[in-house]
């Protein structure tokens, strides 16, 4: 074999060898999920005795596994934890300090286990519930340092006006750890965590739909934890898949084919894929929160 074609052979063989090792590395990239199919489904409670449940959340804690859904601004805090049988676990009252007002409009379950909730005017308390009563162990703090994202601590429906609150069960390294819902300005605006806390990053927003319109928002407990906007009466009470909600620049927010209950005021997924969207029949009929079941895939 003359040295030329020792050699050339030689190339072919490394370069294989190469191609190999490279397909091997090479990952495919992941495709996105599917939108979200939901369908109506069965749920014993049809109305709660609370007034407006204005905030909910699934919760895993010492005082059980279920929603856990607080009463509009009036009730002190006043809160239930009904479970995934559609029972009721527990009536209990969030404590609350003087630093904010009672007006809990968004309530969301953080990965270190503690209950986490905003007022309408932009201030954040948090809460163990390992023991009756829930304790306190967040004072109220504001979400942002610049009054434009916030507004007097006891006030309520002011400012932006914020209405929801949901929390990326599995937030990526560096990106928001969820969102607040703004009424005021149809958007959801993300939150980063700052110590044990959260603060606002107004420079990060996703456009869901007209002022006036949003009432909460949620993320799916499981794989893929797909993101849902809840809209009030005045949408129709719309309910909205945010796609590509960990890449804010590339999301956009498409509306599903389900419509929650009359005047929808909060949404919470449980681990099974069941939707409870929450309304206020208060106001209308006097006759407490209704609630509406879906599953969704």
């Amino acid at each position: 074999m003359s040295p030329q074609l020792f050699r050339g052979l030689t190339v072919l063989l490394l370069a294989a060898l190469c191609a190999a090792a490279c397909a091997e590395e090479v990952e495919e990239a992941p495709s996105p999920p599917q939108p979200l199919a939901c369908v109506p489904s069965t749920f014993t409670i049809k109305t709660l005795e609370l007034p407006e449940a204005s905030g909910a959340a699934w919760v895993s804690s010492g005082l059980g596994d279920g929603w856990l859904i607080v009463a509009d601004h009036g009730n002190d805090g006043r809160a239930v934890l009904l479970g995934e049988e559609a029972s009721v676990l527990a009536e209990l009252n969030l404590p609350l300090d003087e630093g904010a007002g009672d007006d809990i409009e968004g309530l969301a379950w953080s990965n270190q286990d503690r209950l986490v909730g905003l007022t309408s005017s932009g201030y954040i308390r948090q809460w163990s519930l390992e023991s009756d009563p829930p304790q306190l162990v967040q004072l109220a703090q504001a979400i942002s340092g610049d009054p434009l994202w916030t507004c007097d601590a006891l006030d309520n429906n002011c400012g932006p006006n914020w209405e929801g609150l949901c929390l990326d069960p599995a937030p990526e390294a560096g990106g928001c750890a969820g969102f607040a819902v703004s009424k005021t300005l149809g958007e959801l605006v993300c939150l980063r965590t700052e110590g044990a806390s959260y603060v606002l990053d107004p420079s990060v927003r996703i456009e869901v739909t007209k002022d006036g319109r949003l009432s909460g928002c949620d993320y799916e407990l499981t794989s893929p934890h797909r993101l849902i906007v809840a809209g009030n009466d005045q949408s129709q009470n719309k309910l909205w898949e945010i796609s590509s909600p960990r890449d804010p620049e590339a999301a956009d927010a498409e509306k599903l084919e389900i419509e929650g209950t009359l005047n929808q005021e909060a949404i919470a997924f449980s681990p099974d894929g069941r939707l409870l969207s929450f309304g206020d029949e208060e106001a209308i009929t006097g006759e407490g929160s209704a609630i509406v079941a879906f599953f969704c895939l």
